[in-house]
């Protein structure tokens, strides 16, 4: 099972952090997280999962990743990139899980922990230096895998996230906003509320089953 009951106060999905390989793929990475949590194949030749999201994302660069090294623009861009992702899974291999990925402007606290309750982790999009205009087009994304409704029994809401971006040479904005962040495991844990006003959560992308 990925997480504790979901009557328990605190749930957390087990996520081993993928680290991005270009300043521009944190949407990569972060995707990579989330397919492979949910049980989707590896479908790069060379087994680079970050690699196989960018080709479903510019299928031109299908045979070299690294001639894609850019942003993939907005968050409702990766809704098609995860459908092609699965539609390009179950034509390899014969299989892969049914999911329905959507977009979310401004996603609220009971949408996103009912989602890790049935075991999905959630994209969320944030931009910890200023909040943009468009929801869509955030400064980075980040993956959400668990909630604490009553942290410390002080009844506030915290999150734990996975950042994929290394923070090599600087502080992480966790880190600096005085909240505890692994810089091995790119698991940090803060309020909801900081999340969502300092790093300015404005969209998110759920991975539901059909079925959720």
């Amino acid at each position: 099972m990925f997480a504790y009951p979901a009557q328990a106060e605190r749930t957390e999905l087990k996520v081993p952090i993928v680290i991005q390989q270009s300043p521009a793929w944190c949407w990569a990475a972060t995707s990579s997280m989330a397919l492979r949590l949910v049980g989707f194949p590896d479908i790069n030749p060379a087994k680079n999962y970050q690699c196989g999201v960018v080709a479903a994302a510019f299928p031109e660069c299908l045979d070299d990743c690294t001639k894609c090294e850019r942003s993939l623009g907005t968050m409702t861009s990766m809704v098609g990139v995860l459908d092609r992702y699965r539609d390009l899974a179950l034509q390899m291999t014969g299989d892969s899980p049914e999911i329905r990925p959507s977009y979310v402007a401004y996603p609220q606290w009971k949408r996103i922990t009912h989602s890790l309750d049935l075991s999905y982790p959630v994209i969320a999009g944030i931009s910890p230096d200023r909040r943009p205009s468009n929801p869509a087009e955030p400064q980075h994304t980040v993956l959400i895998t668990g909630y604490d409704d009553n942290h410390r029994g002080t009844g506030e809401q915290w999150v734990i996230i996975r950042d994929p971006y290394p923070y090599q040479g600087r502080r992480s904005p966790y880190a600096s906003a005085g909240y505890p962040y692994q810089q091995a495991t790119g698991k940090a844990e803060l309020p909801w509320r900081v999340l969502r006003d300092r790093m300015n959560l404005t969209s998110a992308v759920f991975l539901e089953s059909r079925g959720s």
